[in-house]
């Protein structure tokens, strides 16, 4: 497999793409990663995204290391920035797994809350409705079969 210029593959197949899915999923019920909203990771811990940059780069999928946020002053920010994202997917991550980099899934059907309201992305899931890792592992599981419907009809 290629990379590309940010230390990032250029394309996972489809049965990698799924095993990544698995593996993020079991990340984020392992009790590894404490949970945190708003950045990627935080001195508080992670978002769901910022787990599957974790799980990326176990396994030497993207390389690009986290660095401190500074404010405009120059004083170290409570929170990390990867690339030159500290909030989202970076792009190249995202176009690797694809998803978006708010971690919407592309033919997304939505996911709905006990008060039957939508759910737009993992990014809406950690951050807006505080789901916990467990709930949005969940959803990757999810994802997963639908990845898995879409591989036996592609003949893998």
């Amino acid at each position: 497999m290629a990379r590309g210029v940010y230390g990032v593959a250029d394309k996972l197949e489809l049965p990698a793409r799924i095993e990544f899915f698995e593996e993020w999923a079991k990340a984020l019920r392992s009790g590894t990663y404490p949970q945190a909203r708003s950045f990627l990771h935080s001195d508080d811990g992670y978002c769901c995204l910022g787990v599957a940059v974790e799980v990326a780069r176990d396994k030497g999928l993207y390389t690009v290391p986290w660095t401190r946020a500074k404010h405009v002053t120059g004083e170290d920010q409570d929170h990390f920035v990867v690339g030159s994202d500290d909030q989202f997917l970076p792009h190249e991550l995202a176009d690797l797994l694809g998803i978006h980099d708010d971690g919407e899934f592309p033919d997304h059907h939505g996911w709905f809350d006990q008060d039957d309201e939508e759910v737009s992305s993992l990014t809406d899931a950690n951050d807006d409705r505080e789901w916990d890792f467990d709930h949005i592992a969940d959803l990757l599981d999810n994802h997963v079969k639908d990845l898995k419907k879409g591989l036996w009809s592609c003949g893998y």
